[in-house]
C-alpha cells in the first residue's frame, strides 16, 4: 500500500489514535504566530497538515495560510472543521515533490510529525526555493523519560523488525539531517522548546493495538505476515516483562517545536 493510499484509510479514525487536545493545539499556534509575526508576513505553510488539528488555528493568525497533505482524505476532514466563508488553502502534494508554491513566497513553513517521511535534501531545495527569510519550524513529541512503558515498547517493536529484516526510519536522524544541512547555508538553530506538556496513560496494549490499526510500521512499508510476527514476538515479550498487556502507567508528554531562523540562509 502506498503512503498516499495509507493515510487516506487513516483519515477518518487519525485523530482518535493520534490526536491532540485542541488546548494544546492553540498553544502550539500562538507559539508559531509570535515568530511569523516577526517576519514579513507572506504564507503561513504546513507541511503534512492532515486533518488540520494544529492549522485550522493558525487560518485567522496569518495573511494567507497553505496547508499540504498527501491524502486528500486527511485534507477532507480538515474542510469539514473550517467554517464555510473562510478560504482555507488545502493542496493534495507529496512534499517530496516540488511544493505547490511560488519561489519567495514563504515566511514561515511547520511540520508537525512528518518529516521523517520527508528527504532531507529534497526539504531543504525546497526551503530554499520558496523561504524569503522566516522561519523552518518542526513539532514532535518527547518523554522526560525514556524508560517509560511508551517508548520502550517501541524500542522493543523496532528490535524485533529489525530481527525480521527490516530496519525502520527514525524520525531524529531525518529531523538532526534537514536541520544540519540549513544550518550549513547559513541558516540559524533555534533552542527546541516544549510548548504544552500533558499525562497520558499507555499500556502495552495501548501501543500493540496502534501499530495494527495502521498500515506499515516503524516509518515503513511491509507485508502484513511480517507486522502480524512481529506483534506476535511483541506481545509474548510484553506478558513477560510487564506481566500483562494491560499493565498501564502515567506518561507525561510535551510537545516540542525547534527550527532554524532564515534571515541568513543563503
Amino acid at each position: 500500500m502506498t503512503l498516499q493510499a495509507s493515510f487516506d484509510q487513516q483519515a477518518k479514525t487519525f485523530d482518535r489514535r493520534a490526536g491532540i487536545d485542541d488546548t494544546d493545539c492553540r498553544k502550539i499556534t500562538d507559539f508559531l504566530a509570535q515568530l511569523y509575526q516577526r517576519t514579513n508576513r507572506k504564507v503561513w505553510l504546513e507541511i503534512g497538515a492532515g486533518t488540520g488539528q494544529i492549522g485550522r488555528w493558525a487560518l485567522d493568525r496569518s495573511n494567507q495560510y497553505v496547508g499540504i497533505d498527501i491524502s486528500d482524505e486527511m485534507l477532507k476532514e480538515f474542510r469539514g472543521r473550517v467554517p464555510s466563508q473562510v478560504n482555507a488553502q488545502l493542496h493534495q502534494a507529496d512534499a517530496n515533490q516540488k511544493w505547490p508554491l511560488e519561489s519567495a513566497s514563504v515566511s514561515l513553513s511547520f511540520s508537525s510529525r512528518t518529516i521523517h517521511l520527508l528527504s532531507p535534501h529534497h526539504v531543504m531545495s525546497e526551503i530554499q526555493r520558496v523561504h524569503d527569510n522566516g522561519y523552518f519550524l518542526i513539532g514532535r513529541l518527547g518523554r522526560e523519560d525514556s524508560t517509560n512503558v511508551k517508548d520502550v515498547m517501541r524500542e522493543k517493536m523496532r528490535s524485533i523488525l529489525f530481527s525480521l529484516g527490516h530496519e525502520g526510519r527514525r524520525g531524529e536522524e531525518n529531523r538532526k539531517q534537514i536541520l544540519d544541512l540549513l544550518c550549513e547555508r547559513g541558516a540559524t538553530r533555534l533552542e527546541a522548546v516544549a510548548v504544552s506538556s500533558w499525562i497520558e496513560t499507555f499500556s502495552p496494549l495501548r501501543s500493540i493495538e496502534s501499530w495494527l490499526n495502521k498500515d506499515g510500521l516503524a516509518g515503513q512499508e511491509i507485508d502484513y505476515s511480517i507486522k502480524e510476527e512481529c506483534m506476535k514476538r511483541l506481545r509474548a515479550w510484553a506478558k513477560d516483562r510487564y506481566d500483562s498487556l494491560e499493565y498501564s502507567e502515567p506518561v507525561k508528554q510535551s510537545y516540542i517545536i525547534e527550527g532554524v531562523d532564515l534571515h541568513s540562509f543563503r
